[in-house]
């Protein structure tokens, strides 16, 4: 038989008549209890519905653009040079910006243009802009009423997003070789990146620390009193709202929980590619607003209307059916409740999702086939494209119907010989 113990505070006071010590352990006070209370439903209403507090800074680490459109007044002039190849460059042409399409994210109308229309290469052209689309990262937009120029801001933007390399005097020292040597360049901002990464790992569990020495400079010493009198009165201690005091912070379970934050605060910080890490912040920042779109009411629907399904199907022979239809449906809809209900389970089933979504796209990807363009298909291909152009033109020229047919059986005949040539296209 497991028995349990109970500690009891001790109260002793002197009797101001009969002089004498006087000790009780029935100690009751109202608004301790309420403290006490309201604590453990902060503490559990937290732990539960503690994501909702983040899902506005959590939406700012997301990678995607917003498209902001500017209408100008006056369009703007320009006069550019498209290029395919550096050779097209005209001799002597000076310039004052190289955009290249190929690789640039940015520029997508630009770029379809180019490729979708006859724009001469090789010659200067004047261009008109009538607007500005300007693509604004999300996480560089502020909300109302904030000002990112507190003190706070300003030193962690600074130290740990290594701001401070802007600054006059570090704009060409964090630029320098930190090895004096010519074989191989490390520079000064390489290696500060790395200490501040380490800094900010070592510093995000600050609240713990205080926990901690508020735990080792007046808890420690009654607390391992009292667990040596439950070993010797073999005893066992219960658990009364407090792992620390429970398990203390030198466990196993605690120690696993060291080493865990550890490992990944340095994988992430260190050994994560930035393709893999914008793939694990996506799945965040996809979790979190799948949470902020998630409405309870819905959730409240579903449970009633499996309540009410009987009688909607049945009438009132839905008393009956109901018998055997809740105690296998309600219990169902109850689970599933308590998961959309709960902003943590919710969102952790949500990252597991996004999780296998973004496992499946990778596994796609990989097994796209890249082909080789043969020359001589492609030289077929357009003589092809004369031909029947010119058959159009000819033959078909007074009839439109005709020559629609023409373009079908030719787009036909083009898509059989793709099929069985080595095209590179993504597939």
């Amino acid at each position: 038989m497991l028995c349990y113990v109970r500690f009891r505070h001790n109260c002793c006071y002197q009797n101001s008549i009969t002089g004498d010590t006087e000790c009780t352990t029935k100690i009751g006070n109202t608004w301790l209890n309420l403290l006490y209370s309201v604590l453990t439903i902060a503490r559990f209403g937290l732990l539960g519905f503690g994501p909702v507090l983040f899902i506005s800074t959590i939406e700012h680490m997301s990678k995607d653009n917003i498209p902001y459109v500017v209408r100008l007044r006056e369009k703007l002039e320009k006069t550019v040079c498209f290029c395919q190849t550096p050779e097209q460059k005209p001799v002597g042409l000076d310039y004052e910006r190289v955009l290249d399409l190929t690789t640039m994210r940015a520029f997508p109308k630009l770029r379809s243009l180019v490729w979708t229309r006859n724009v001469p290469f090789g010659r200067p052209v004047k261009v008109r802009f009538p607007q500005y689309d300007i693509c604004v990262d999300y996480k560089r937009t502020l909300m109302e009423n904030t000002v990112p120029v507190g003190l706070f801001q300003s030193l962690f933007r600074a130290m740990f997003k290594c701001h401070i390399r802007f600054a006059g005097p570090f704009r060409e020292c964090c630029q320098t070789n930190m090895l004096y040597s010519t074989e191989r360049q490390v520079p000064w901002t390489k290696c500060f990146r790395k200490v501040a990464k380490v800094i900010l790992i070592l510093v995000i569990p600050t609240p713990f620390y205080v926990r901690l020495f508020m735990f080792y400079k007046f808890e420690c010493e009654a607390l391992v009193d009292r667990k040596r009198a439950v070993a010797l009165a073999g005893l066992r201690e219960p658990f009364e709202n407090s792992l620390i005091h429970y398990l203390t912070p030198t466990h196993g379970l605690f120690v696993f929980i060291y080493i865990v934050y550890a490992v990944t605060a340095l994988v992430f910080a260190f050994l994560s590619r930035p393709r893999r890490q914008n793939r694990v912040q996506k799945i965040i920042v996809d979790s979190f607003r799948d949470l902020k779109r998630l409405a309870w009411t819905d959730t409240l629907s579903m449970f009633l209307a499996n309540f009410v399904w009987p009688f909607r199907e049945f009438g009132l022979l839905g008393c009956l059916v109901g018998l055997i239809y809740w105690p296998v449906a309600m219990p169902l809809s109850l689970v599933i409740a308590i998961v959309y209900s709960v902003p943590t389970i919710y969102l952790t089933v949500r990252m597991a999702v996004h999780s296998k979504i973004a496992s499946i796209v990778k596994a796609r990807r990989s097994h796209r086939k890249a082909y080789n363009i043969k020359v001589s298909v492609v030289k077929y291909l357009r003589c092809l494209n004369i031909i029947y152009n010119s058959e159009c033109l000819n033959t078909f020229e007074n009839s439109s119907a005709l020559c629609h047919l023409s373009n079908l059986a030719k787009k036909f005949l083009l898509s059989y010989i793709l099929s069985f040539s080595p095209i590179r296209f993504v597939i």
